[in-house]
Parts: C-alpha cells; sequence; structure tokens
C-alpha cells in the first residue's frame, strides 16, 4: 500500500511538472504549421527556438528597412536617375551641398555627397527598422520594461555603431576596391546586420539590473539590526542594574 501511495504521489508530480517542461521557449504564432516547426526547432537546439523565431522575424524586418535604405540611397547617390521626385530631392541635396560650402568654404566631393545619401537613408531606414522590431521581434525580452524612450536611444546607439561600420565597409569597397557604391553599399548592410543583431541581444534590450538597489537595502537592514541589538542590550542593562539596586535595599543592616 505505501508503495502504490508513492508510485501515485511521483505520477502526479510529473503531471504537475510536465506542462512546465513541455512549454516552448517560443511565442506561439497563429500559424500551426510554422508552431510544429518550431516545436521541432526547440527539440533539436535544447530550447533555442526563441532565437530562431527572433532570427527569422528581424531578418524579415531588417530586409524591409535594407530595401528601404538602398532605394533612399539610390535617390540621393546617383543624380542621374531623374523623374519629378528624384529632381526635388536633387535640388534639395544641391541647397545642402551650397549651404556647407558657403559656411564652411569645403568644396563637396563624391565621398561627402555619399556621406549625406548614407546618413539620410540610415535615419529613415532606422525608424523602419525599430518600430516593427521593438513591437514584434523584441517585445518578450527582459530588456523591453525599459521605457519608449529609452530603448530607442538604447536603439539607436547599436545602429549608430552599425552605421560607422557600414560606412567603413562601404567606403572601402568603393574607394579602395573601386566597386560601384551601390553593391558596395549592399555588402556593407549584410556584414552589419549580424552584428546588430547580436548587439541588440547583449546591449539594447539586456536585462535590468537591480543591483544596487538590493544592496542598500541589505545595508538598512544590517543597520537596523544593530541598532535594535544594541537598545536590547542598553535595557538588559537597565534591567540589571535596577535589580541590583533593590537587592542592595533590601539587604538588612
Amino acid at each position: 500500500m505505501e508503495q502504490s501511495s508513492v508510485k501515485d504521489n511521483a505520477s502526479e508530480l510529473e503531471m504537475q511538472k510536465s506542462p512546465m517542461s513541455c512549454r516552448p521557449s517560443y511565442t506561439p504564432t497563429s500559424w500551426a504549421m510554422v508552431n510544429r516547426a518550431l516545436d521541432i526547432v526547440d527539440n533539436v537546439t535544447n530550447g533555442r527556438a526563441d532565437w530562431v523565431q527572433r532570427f527569422f522575424s528581424y531578418s524579415f524586418i531588417g530586409g524591409i528597412a535594407a530595401v528601404v535604405n538602398l532605394l533612399i540611397f539610390s535617390i540621393l547617390a546617383y543624380p542621374y536617375i531623374t523623374s519629378p521626385a528624384n529632381d526635388t530631392v536633387h535640388t534639395l541635396i544641391a541647397r545642402l551641398i551650397a549651404f556647407i560650402y558657403h559656411y564652411t568654404g569645403m568644396s563637396v566631393g563624391d565621398v561627402v555627397h555619399t556621406l549625406i545619401a548614407q546618413l539620410i537613408a540610415f535615419e529613415i531606414s532606422l525608424m523602419v527598422n525599430f518600430i516593427p522590431n521593438d513591437y514584434f521581434t523584441f517585445r518578450h525580452l527582459a530588456g523591453h520594461s525599459r521605457s519608449w524612450g529609452a530603448r530607442f536611444l538604447r536603439y539607436h546607439i547599436t545602429s549608430i555603431t552599425g552605421f560607422c561600420l557600414t560606412s567603413l565597409i562601404q567606403f572601402a569597397f568603393a574607394h579602395g576596391a573601386h566597386m560601384i557604391p551601390f553593391f558596395s553599399q549592399a555588402i556593407a548592410l549584410i556584414l552589419v546586420f549580424i552584428y546588430n543583431f547580436t548587439f541588440h541581444h547583449l546591449f539594447t534590450y539586456r536585462r535590468v539590473s537591480h543591483a544596487p538597489k538590493q544592496s542598500t537595502t541589505r545595508v538598512d537592514i544590517h543597520k537596523h539590526m544593530t541598532t535594535e541589538e544594541s537598545s536590547v542590550d542598553e535595557d538588559t542593562s537597565k534591567i540589571a542594574n535596577s535589580s541590583h539596586v533593590s537587592a542592595n535595599s533590601a539587604t538588612p543592616l
């Protein structure tokens, strides 16, 4: 009887633990086929399907942002592409170049023109990249508990670092290897893509640390316990002194 009750208790514990152990690491989608594929990935990678899910989501959104980046870069960097919209954009760029030359005296050549095109394309594609990734890709990470402004600032810092790497790679291929700027920009975006995805996990959406608050609380508790012990010692000494006085007064002369 005792063995059967022990087996029943063990089976109940297994039933209680099974939902937690079978809980997937990824966020279930509305497509059953995708969920089955993620289940297979979860079993093969020992619970790493959430990384795969985030990678594909980041790749899809990043691909759209890359297309926007290349489209804006092409419009700004190739003045011989003629259309009413392009003419307006190139007129604004010509005024910007004239403004830079007027106040700095620096002649704007192909290098600075390409840098201006990169900067404008970067800022536009950054918003296209951040808003859906913040809502869909990284919203289940611990660092998403920060405010929207803090997440946007950290995302911007990571992206600025990626932009600097993109500029260096694009400059090296375009002016060092004499590659067409469009293809050098595409190669730079692909290489920096992996860097950005990794650094968003390590910095942008990193877990919020509460270690300093815990340490100060422990110090305050320690001080409170010390003051309580000192007050108890004082009360004990007072009681001992009063009992000693009463005993002396009770002694016959």
